[in-house]
């Protein structure tokens, strides 16, 4: 159709036709460039926006654990910490000898069966069995009983009971210190402080989760990062050691991914008796990558 219109036109219409031809095509090419240069500029745009949010949220996270380092380390020369250690070490050897009843052991297994492995089966592949996870020890036996099973609070919230009234020595010292410890566990954003004994006995933690009272080098979470923490800290043999161990899921905590800071603790005379660890909070992790999920 065009050529026909095209031979109807006098020259002067074509050479208009031509011009506006040209015109048109001249600003469809200039159009079709700024696009792309735009589209490029753009693209490099948001690169290196998401290049300087992905550093800065990286500097914000390193600082995050280098403040809580720091922090940990100080309170594993504090006195509260220093003799707090000595009182429940010694508290936990005591119980050795306190053996619970059919009916409190009956409870123990019931709070595994029916509040602890229910939860963790979301969160991990297979069916757990409480055979695995059962302590065996009189001493666990009798704090986790106490202080778990016996707790009238919820699963997340055991560290409520400052007092079984029990009347054991490790019950008095608790009623001490367990309100400091949990205080500065608020304080500070931590999920759970952890005292152990140097043979791996969690002595006192304030979270009384499912790994309270164990043993994390012979117990049923000796393969986990918290059992890690705990032997690079033994092995350091430095009371100004300190270090973050990386997120990996974490069965006492639900199967949930879970981190720790480590240290070592010493007495007044610098002989060696412990580890502080930290268990970091996930969620406040979440709130630095995602900026309180205001993206």
């Amino acid at each position: 159709m065009a050529l026909p219109i095209l031979k109807s036109l006098n020259l002067q219409s074509k050479l208009l036709a031509m011009l506006l031809a040209t015109g048109l095509i001249s600003m469809l090419l200039t159009g079709y460039i700024a696009y792309s240069s735009g589209r490029d500029t753009i693209q490099q745009t948001v690169t290196n926006q998401l290049a300087g949010f992905r550093t800065a949220k990286a500097e914000e996270i390193e600082s995050y654990f280098k403040n809580k380092e720091q922090h940990i380390l100080t309170l594993s020369e504090a006195s509260m910490t220093i003799d707090s250690l000595q009182g429940f070490t010694a508290a936990f050897q005591n119980l050795k000898d306190k053996p619970l009843s059919s009916g409190q052991r009956g409870q123990l297994t019931q709070f595994y069966e029916k509040d602890f492995l229910p939860a963790l089966s979301k969160n991990v592949e297979g069916t757990p069995s409480a055979f695995s996870y059962l302590p065996s020890e009189a001493n666990t036996q009798y704090l986790q009983y106490h202080y778990i099973a016996a707790n009238p609070n919820s699963f997340t919230e055991k560290s409520k009971l400052d007092n079984p009234r029990d009347g054991s020595d490790y019950s008095k010292l608790h009623a001490l210190y367990h309100p400091r410890f949990k205080r500065v566990a608020e304080r500070m954003g931590y999920q759970d402080l952890m005292l152990f004994d140097p043979q791996g006995n969690m002595v006192y933690a304030v979270a009384k989760q499912p790994d309270f009272a164990t043993n994390i080098r012979t117990g049923p979470y000796a393969q986990s990062n918290l059992a890690e923490a705990f032997q690079i800290a033994l092995k350091s043999a430095d009371p100004n050691f300190v270090s973050a161990i990386d997120f990996q899921r974490y069965r006492a905590n639900l199967g949930l991914p879970t981190s720790f800071i480590t240290t070592t603790v010493f007495d007044y005379a610098g002989k060696f008796i412990g580890v502080l660890v930290a268990q970091i909070d996930s969620d406040r992790i979440d709130q630095i990558m995602t900026s309180n999920r205001n993206w």
